[in-house]
């Protein structure tokens, strides 16, 4: 046998005769289950709570649906609740104008053919009532005034009332993606009422209330979220505000607003034929929104030739 091989088994059975020592098992300890108490039973708003150690008094349970809790709410949400709305006839009532000596000069562009004398018997407007002077300056105050609803709370309850009967659910009063649902351009809808102010949201409150039309309106609205042949349905109701006042500026409704005895209902009487007529027509002949400004001129045109057809639309 080869050396090399004999010292090889040799060291073999060296390593095999010594015996180490086993090394000790860990032993795998068991996982210590917690245990809980019991959970507490929930206190009732009427359990009254024990005494302080601060004082004698014993504080009064809160129940859940109290306005403080509506108000803490509020608060770490960053949203306003608004439990209920409100329709045109109350939001006349609530309003407290100082109504100013506004002539309707400072608001009425001069035309060209007003400064020459020679041109003055071209197109004669009459004048209005002076009975009917002060509701007009109402109805310009309220375009001058700044719609604010996130701070004003009658503000609020208009934009919150538009919403639901448009929608038929409750919105928050915050801004967000969901007041781009009913018409406006962006999360914020006070932008788009710097046209004509409050008249516009008043415009479409008395629509969504009390027009002749406020029972088709969610249908009306429907339609508007059509996805070939949608339009924008507030943004289009702030513009038929603004054309009416133009309108109304230049003198063209005087002699209608002399014969109906009215200003502001009157007005929104033919605010509510514009608006069902736009639509009307924007359905039967499936319109998209590049013919908005088309149907915009012809409205316009119609009302300063007749404005007293649509008056007899809502009839």
């Amino acid at each position: 046998m080869d050396v090399t091989l004999k010292i090889a088994f040799e060291d073999r059975d060296k390593a095999r005769e010594m015996q180490l020592p086993e090394r000790p098992r860990i032993q795998r300890i068991s996982p210590v289950r917690l245990l809980l108490p019991p959970p507490l039973p929930a206190l009732s708003p009427s359990t009254e709570l024990s005494t302080t150690s601060f004082g004698d008094t014993q504080p009064e349970a809160v129940s859940p649906g109290t306005p403080e809790i509506a108000n803490l709410k509020s608060k770490l949400d960053g949203t306003s609740i608004v439990s209920s709305e409100i329709s045109f006839s109350q939001c006349l009532e609530q309003m407290d104008f100082p109504v100013k000596a506004i002539t309707s000069s400072s608001l009425a562009p001069r035309r060209l053919w007003k400064r020459f004398k020679p041109f003055s018997w071209f197109r004669k407007r009459s004048k209005l009532e002076p009975d009917l002077l002060d509701e007009r300056e109402f109805v310009y105050v309220t375009v001058y005034t700044e719609c604010q609803p996130f701070e004003n709370n009658l503000h609020g309850k208009m934009l919150y009332t538009i919403f639901k009967r448009f929608t038929g659910s409750p919105a928050c009063l915050t801004k967000g993606n969901h007041w781009e649902l009913i018409g406006f351009q962006g999360p914020d809808p006070t932008t788009d009422f710097r046209g004509a102010g409050l008249l516009a949201l008043l415009c479409l409150v008395y629509f969504a209330t009390e027009s002749p039309f406020c029972n088709t309106v969610p249908s009306l609205f429907r339609q508007s979220l059509e996805p070939i042949h949608h339009f924008p349905f507030s943004l289009i109701g702030i513009n038929l505000t603004t054309l009416l006042l133009q309108l109304m500026r230049q003198g063209h409704l005087n002699r209608l607003y002399n014969k109906q005895h009215s200003v502001l209902h009157t007005f929104m009487l033919l605010y509510s034929g514009l608006f069902y007529t736009f639509c009307k027509r924007w359905v039967e002949e499936k319109c998209t929104v590049l013919r908005t400004q088309e149907i915009l001129r012809w409205l316009e045109k119609r009302c300063r030739r007749n404005p007293r057809w649509f008056l007899e639309i809502n009839r």
